[in-house]
């Protein structure tokens, strides 16, 4: 993506720097808590700014329900949390607080979804993000002074007041703290480049030295973990770059300083664990704080935890291991961990506290969030390396030291952003797209993530089955991917289970190459099991259940008029045209000339019956042509009139 950065910063309005700048007080205030009282009004006066300014599309029906699909995995996982909430039948402190965090989180979303959509332009959530990125740089870095400030005070007997409006690391939610020095140094690493002056240059690496110090400093030993981490990265890159690879050149070459700050880390950690006296202040102070392998193993990972999690989970009913028991574990780990009667701990981990309160489904789409993360993460790299690494930062943090998700509210925006870069690259930011019944639309959307999510789990043992089979009987590579045509044009890329031995092809016509399809191929291709990675398709967006079938280049988009309306469809593991050519393989195998068969005849036809299907589509039409796929009932052009 090339954009003209010398203009990124000049076209900013009113709106987007207030909606950064209080965006910043929210996140500001969860480590200098004096801030709250500044951004409650604060947030106020922005919902009344955007309210004004915006105030058409806070209204529009099909604007509310394009964001709630482009959030719809979020909005999910706050289903699965308010079933918690019922099935325990009372709200605790903690319920109050991750609601007002998710609210808080929704609202910052909508904001941003009403800015990209305003400059109806493709790089307009990149513009915005990187306006962002500069005010995390400065905000880390004032935040960091008053860390060392704090540490420097702590080391001389001279602590600052835990309740001042610059309570820091060690006096006040320390992992958060280290987390938000984590994103400054993200946010600087991407100017230190070779275009930079030496001052410049030296000025940015002695911030990323300060807020490496902060975070080392804090005492977080999640920070241990991600700082590991980052150590191991960076050597990998280092030595990637040996070998003369170009791909992470820049980012080894601007990342030395990190390198080294990373091991002085090492030389910390190892100086507070040796059994050494000295007379050093600092040793005296980083031993007080017990910075040992056992109290790393209980805080970070919070291991006794977890192993007493799973024995609750473990003692309730069938009936709740599947829906869950509510937050009535709160208590029972006070009770254990607190020792005073009505006092609330939690589990620290947010998939597990998920399979507590709302079961076996609640933490399965807890879990997919991270692996969506994950996979968002690295999609996401060379596009937008520094929010993909803020990502993975997040990610860790939220993993090792919170009861849930929402109670991460860093994580829980940041993470979200993806989602709509993801929309972004689907929807073209245009709204006014696909069928004209908005809330047909928002159904089939909403449904095909949360049926494909589950059916995606169910079928996992198949999976695995198939896998094995596949290696076994044809080696590897076990999927089949290619790229088609999808919505709007876009191409993306669709797996399958291989089903074909490896050769080259040079046709798009299966049929016309059925010496290739192996034995295991042939009976994969029957019973549709080839198609079950299509599920992952669905749940990125790409397909959905019931629509035409993506076609490789040169065919739906190559069409011409009102034919090309198609194109507004989401392609689909089925629909009516497919139904219709159920045995289409067979049949092109019966012609001379298979691909002018196809070309002539099958898909002429598919099109006019996709084209019949847009126009009179409905949800419940979609209903009716997934159990006729399922009952294998042959389609009629009655079915879609």
């Amino acid at each position: 993506m090339h954009l003209d950065k010398t203009k990124m910063f000049t076209t900013i309005n009113k709106s987007e720097f207030s909606f950064i700048a209080v965006l910043l007080l929210w996140i500001l205030r969860m480590v200098l808590p004096g801030v709250t009282n500044m951004f409650i009004p604060a947030f106020i006066a922005l919902s009344l700014l955007f309210f004004v300014q915006y105030k058409n599309i806070y209204w529009s029906k099909r604007f509310v329900m394009e964001f709630i699909t482009a959030f719809n995995p979020l909005l999910i996982l706050s289903f699965f949390y308010l079933v918690g909430i019922a099935i325990t039948g009372k709200f605790y402190i903690y319920n109050y607080k991750d609601l007002g965090e998710l609210l808080i989180a929704l609202v910052f979303l909508f904001f941003y979804f009403i800015l990209i959509h305003r400059r109806q332009r493709q790089e307009s959530f990149y513009i915005i993000y990187r306006k962002i990125l500069l005010f995390f740089g400065v905000s880390s870095l004032i935040i960091a002074v008053f860390g060392l400030l704090n540490f420097y005070l702590e080391l001389y007997y001279t602590p600052l007041i835990s309740n001042t409006p610059f309570g820091t690391a060690i006096n006040n939610n320390k992992n958060f703290y280290a987390l938000f020095s984590f994103l400054g140094i993200i946010s600087y690493v991407p100017l230190m480049n070779r275009k930079q002056s030496f001052r410049n240059s030296f000025a940015i690496q002695i911030g990323i030295l300060v807020l490496v110090f902060n975070t080392i400093l804090s005492f977080s030993y999640e920070a241990i973990v991600i700082l590991g981490i980052l150590l191991l990265a960076l050597v990998a890159f280092q030595v990637v770059t040996l070998f003369g690879s170009k791909r992470y050149r820049i980012l080894a070459s601007n990342s030395r300083l990190l390198l080294l700050a990373s091991i002085m880390l090492l030389g910390v950690y190892f100086v507070s664990n040796t059994s050494v006296e000295s007379s050093s202040r600092i040793l005296k102070y980083v031993r007080a704080y017990n910075y040992n392998v056992d109290k790393f193993n209980t805080d970070a990972f919070s291991i006794e935890r977890l192993d007493y999690a799973l024995r609750l989970y473990d003692k309730q009913p069938f009936i709740n291991k599947i829906f869950g028991g509510g937050f009535h574990y709160y208590e029972a780990f006070g009770q254990k961990y607190i020792g005073t009667e009505g006092a609330l701990a939690y589990a620290n981990n947010p998939i597990v506290s998920a399979l507590l309160y709302s079961g076996v489904l609640g933490a399965l789409f807890t879990l997919l969030f991270f692996i969506i993360s994950i996979y968002y993460g690295i999609s996401y790299l060379r596009t937008y390396p520094s929010f993909s690494l803020m990502l993975f930062t997040v990610l860790l943090f939220t993993f090792f030291s919170v009861s849930t998700i929402f109670n991460g509210p860093i994580f829980l925006f940041i993470f979200s952003l993806s989602f709509l870069i993801r929309y972004q690259e689907i929807s073209d930011l245009i709204i006014d797209v696909n069928i004209e019944k908005p809330t047909s639309k928002f159904l089939k959307e909403n449904v095909d993530y949360f049926v494909s999510t589950i059916v995606f789990f169910v079928f996992s043992p198949i999976w695995i089955i198939v896998s094995f089979a596949i290696l076994l009987s044809d080696g590897r590579p076990i999927l089949f991917s290619q790229m088609r045509v999808g919505q709007n044009g876009k191409l993306f890329r669709l797996y399958k289970f291989r089903s074909m031995k490896n050769a080259k092809s040079n046709t798009t016509v299966a049929a016309a190459e059925t010496n290739r399809i192996s034995k295991l191929g042939h009976f994969l291709r029957r019973s549709k099991i080839d198609e079950l990675p299509e599920l992952f398709n669905i749940m990125r967006g790409d397909m959905s259940f019931v629509g035409p079938r993506p076609d490789v280049p040169g065919y739906a988009d190559a069409l011409k008029g009102k034919d090309k309306d198609i194109l507004k469809l989401k392609p689909g593991l089925t629909g009516p045209a497919s139904l219709k050519y159920y045995d289409e393989e067979e049949l092109l195998a019966a012609q001379d000339d298979p691909q002018k068969y196809n070309d002539e005849v099958i898909f002429p036809d598919k099109v006019r019956i996709n084209l019949l299907y847009m126009k009179n589509w409905t949800f419940w039409m979609d209903m009716k042509f997934i159990l006729m796929t399922a009952l294998k009932r042959p389609f009629k052009d009655e079915d879609v009139l």
